[in-house]
Protein backbone atom coordinates (compact mmCIF):
# COMPACT_ATOMS: atom_id res chain seq x y z
CA UNK A 1 0.00 0.00 0.00
CA UNK A 2 2.66 2.31 0.85
CA UNK A 3 4.57 2.28 -2.25
CA UNK A 4 1.05 3.29 -4.19
CA UNK A 5 0.51 6.23 -1.84
CA UNK A 6 4.31 7.48 -2.95
CA UNK A 7 3.35 6.60 -6.53
CA UNK A 8 0.10 9.05 -6.13
CA UNK A 9 2.16 11.90 -4.10
CA UNK A 10 5.12 11.82 -6.73
CA UNK A 11 2.25 11.74 -10.02
CA UNK A 12 0.50 14.61 -8.28
CA UNK A 13 3.69 16.58 -7.66
CA UNK A 14 4.40 15.58 -11.23
CA UNK A 15 1.18 17.30 -12.65
CA UNK A 16 1.05 20.45 -10.67
CA UNK A 17 4.70 20.98 -11.58
CA UNK A 18 3.72 20.23 -15.11
CA UNK A 19 1.16 22.88 -15.35
CA UNK A 20 2.96 25.54 -13.83
CA UNK A 21 5.93 25.04 -16.26
CA UNK A 22 4.87 24.04 -19.77
CA UNK A 23 0.78 25.62 -19.51
CA UNK A 24 1.58 28.59 -17.46
CA UNK A 25 5.26 29.20 -18.13
CA UNK A 26 5.27 28.54 -22.20
CA UNK A 27 2.01 28.63 -23.10
CA UNK A 28 1.06 31.80 -21.43
CA UNK A 29 4.98 33.00 -21.27
CA UNK A 30 4.33 34.16 -17.52
CA UNK A 31 8.11 33.02 -16.74
CA UNK A 32 9.91 35.04 -19.06
CA UNK A 33 12.17 37.64 -17.54
CA UNK A 34 10.27 40.52 -17.97
CA UNK A 35 7.00 39.41 -16.99
CA UNK A 36 6.05 41.65 -13.39
CA UNK A 37 3.04 40.58 -11.30
CA UNK A 38 1.30 42.32 -8.80
CA UNK A 39 1.88 39.55 -5.79
CA UNK A 40 4.50 37.58 -6.85
CA UNK A 41 7.07 40.41 -8.01
CA UNK A 42 9.14 40.53 -11.13
CA UNK A 43 10.47 36.91 -12.84
CA UNK A 44 14.07 38.79 -13.13
CA UNK A 45 14.38 38.98 -9.56
CA UNK A 46 13.92 37.14 -6.05
CA UNK A 47 10.47 36.86 -6.40
CA UNK A 48 8.17 36.09 -9.74
CA UNK A 49 6.38 32.88 -11.35
CA UNK A 50 9.67 31.83 -11.44
CA UNK A 51 9.70 31.04 -7.86
CA UNK A 52 6.46 29.34 -7.50
CA UNK A 53 7.92 27.23 -10.34
CA UNK A 54 11.34 26.45 -8.12
CA UNK A 55 9.17 25.63 -4.95
CA UNK A 56 6.70 23.05 -7.09
CA UNK A 57 9.75 21.25 -8.49
CA UNK A 58 11.60 20.95 -4.98
CA UNK A 59 8.17 18.99 -3.68
CA UNK A 60 8.80 17.18 -7.06
CA UNK A 61 12.47 16.15 -6.89
CA UNK A 62 11.32 15.39 -2.92
CA UNK A 63 8.43 12.85 -4.07
CA UNK A 64 10.33 11.46 -6.93
CA UNK A 65 13.15 10.86 -4.42
CA UNK A 66 11.09 8.99 -2.15
CA UNK A 67 9.49 7.13 -4.75
CA UNK A 68 12.43 5.69 -6.55
CA UNK A 69 13.87 4.56 -3.27
CA UNK A 70 10.55 2.46 -1.91
CA UNK A 71 10.40 1.25 -6.10
CA UNK A 72 13.78 0.35 -6.69
CA UNK A 73 14.98 -1.01 -3.39
CA UNK A 74 19.09 -1.55 -4.62
CA UNK A 75 19.37 2.66 -5.47
CA UNK A 76 18.23 3.26 -1.54
CA UNK A 77 20.10 5.19 0.13
CA UNK A 78 18.27 7.16 2.72
CA UNK A 79 19.39 6.16 6.75
CA UNK A 80 16.80 4.45 9.12
CA UNK A 81 14.96 7.30 10.82
CA UNK A 82 12.60 10.42 10.35
CA UNK A 83 14.86 13.04 10.49
CA UNK A 84 17.71 11.04 9.48
CA UNK A 85 15.81 10.32 6.29
CA UNK A 86 14.15 13.79 5.80
CA UNK A 87 17.26 15.55 6.12
CA UNK A 88 19.15 13.49 3.37
CA UNK A 89 15.96 14.00 1.56
CA UNK A 90 16.45 17.60 1.56
CA UNK A 91 20.33 17.79 0.96
CA UNK A 92 19.91 15.57 -2.18
CA UNK A 93 17.08 18.05 -3.59
CA UNK A 94 18.96 20.78 -2.66
CA UNK A 95 21.84 19.20 -4.43
CA UNK A 96 20.01 18.98 -7.70
CA UNK A 97 18.78 22.45 -7.30
CA UNK A 98 22.11 23.56 -7.34
CA UNK A 99 23.10 21.43 -9.83
CA UNK A 100 20.18 22.81 -12.04
CA UNK A 101 21.42 26.70 -11.31
CA UNK A 102 25.27 25.80 -12.68
CA UNK A 103 23.79 24.50 -15.46
CA UNK A 104 21.79 27.39 -16.38
CA UNK A 105 24.82 29.63 -15.19
CA UNK A 106 27.46 27.70 -17.72
CA UNK A 107 24.26 27.63 -20.72
CA UNK A 108 24.29 31.37 -20.58
CA UNK A 109 28.11 31.73 -20.75
CA UNK A 110 28.21 29.48 -23.39
CA UNK A 111 25.29 31.41 -25.47
CA UNK A 112 26.91 34.66 -24.99
CA UNK A 113 30.80 34.22 -25.13
CA UNK A 114 30.83 31.23 -27.34
CA UNK A 115 28.08 31.80 -29.25
CA UNK A 116 27.60 35.32 -29.53
CA UNK A 117 23.97 35.84 -28.64
CA UNK A 118 22.73 38.87 -27.56
CA UNK A 119 20.89 37.88 -25.08
CA UNK A 120 21.55 40.76 -22.34
CA UNK A 121 19.79 43.22 -24.47
CA UNK A 122 16.47 40.93 -24.88
CA UNK A 123 16.76 39.99 -21.49
CA UNK A 124 16.36 36.13 -22.28
CA UNK A 125 19.19 35.35 -20.27
CA UNK A 126 18.39 31.87 -17.74
CA UNK A 127 20.02 34.11 -15.03
CA UNK A 128 19.85 37.42 -15.29
CA UNK A 129 20.98 38.30 -12.07
CA UNK A 130 22.12 37.17 -8.52
CA UNK A 131 18.62 37.44 -6.72
CA UNK A 132 16.93 35.57 -9.23
CA UNK A 133 19.54 32.58 -8.57
CA UNK A 134 19.41 32.93 -5.21
CA UNK A 135 15.13 32.83 -5.24
CA UNK A 136 15.62 29.81 -7.00
CA UNK A 137 17.66 28.12 -4.91
CA UNK A 138 15.62 29.33 -1.84
CA UNK A 139 12.08 28.55 -3.35
CA UNK A 140 13.87 24.73 -4.68
CA UNK A 141 14.86 24.44 -0.61
CA UNK A 142 11.84 25.80 0.53
CA UNK A 143 9.68 23.20 -2.01
CA UNK A 144 11.79 20.43 -1.13
CA UNK A 145 11.33 21.04 2.74
CA UNK A 146 7.76 20.61 2.10
CA UNK A 147 7.58 17.80 0.17
CA UNK A 148 9.23 16.47 3.01
CA UNK A 149 6.26 17.70 5.57
CA UNK A 150 4.03 16.14 3.18
CA UNK A 151 5.54 13.04 2.63
CA UNK A 152 6.16 12.90 6.67
CA UNK A 153 2.30 13.73 7.36
CA UNK A 154 0.99 11.54 5.00
CA UNK A 155 3.31 8.88 6.25
CA UNK A 156 5.40 8.22 3.43
CA UNK A 157 9.10 9.08 5.29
Amino acid sequence: MLPKKRLTFFILAFVVFSFLQFVGGDFFDLSKNYQCFKYLGCNAGFFGYDAVVHFFAGILFASALLWVMEAHPRFHVLPDGFWKKAFVTVAICVFVSVSWEVWEFTYDHVRVDIFHENLVQENMLLQPTNADTMGDLTFGFGGSVTGVILAGALGLL
